[in-house]
């Protein structure tokens, strides 16, 4: 069975559409231990490693399966938001502008460890202070890397995009589909 070790309604809905059994478990470590002045790429890779590393013990014969996903501004890792204040900031900093998504996986299939990412780069409008606290106002940028969700009502900031839609969403469909055989 493959373990979906993350508590992304986000994921979840992605990993829903290659129709294979799955389980949600939420892994068993902390993202805020981790040194936010890390490289970027090595920090979003060493979340999705921790993420499965503390959940193999507990699932030894599963496929598992973890994500971390961050946005990277001028070099900075905007994570989630701790507040609508500093949803407000991030959303300020990323208007008219663009920035990297990375999104790292790391997978755990017959005892071996694979760790893959994708990356993708996001292009967004100039908005008003006006549309930022409207769209704070949804609630939708508060569990979300950089404040924003392009699936939700944070499309709207969106100029363009380069990459994979799913990376930017959380989780690389078309990546996770060939390291699982599909």
């Amino acid at each position: 069975m493959l373990i979906l070790g993350s508590t992304s309604a986000r994921r979840k809905e992605i990993i829903e559409k290659l129709n294979i059994p799955f389980k949600v478990v939420s892994p068993n470590f902390n993202e805020d231990e981790l040194d936010i002045n890390l490289d970027p790429l090595v920090y979003v890779q060493t979340n999705a490693l921790n993420k499965a590393l503390s959940l193999k013990e507990v699932f030894p014969n599963d496929t598992i399966l973890t994500a971390d996903t961050i946005v990277v501004f001028e070099g900075e890792i905007l994570n989630k938001p701790l507040d609508e204040a500093d949803a407000y900031l991030m959303l300020k900093k990323l208007a008219n502008n663009e920035h990297i998504v990375y999104t790292a996986c790391t997978l755990i299939k017959d005892g071996k460890v694979e760790q893959f990412y994708d990356k993708a780069i996001v292009y967004f409008k100039h908005y008003s202070d006006v549309e930022i606290l409207d769209y704070i106002n949804t609630g939708e940028p508060m569990d979300k890397a950089g404040s924003y969700g392009i699936q939700g009502h944070g499309a709207k900031l969106i100029d363009k995009y380069e990459g994979s839609f799913y990376t930017i969403m959380g989780l690389p469909l078309d990546m996770v589909k060939e390291k699982l055989g599909l």
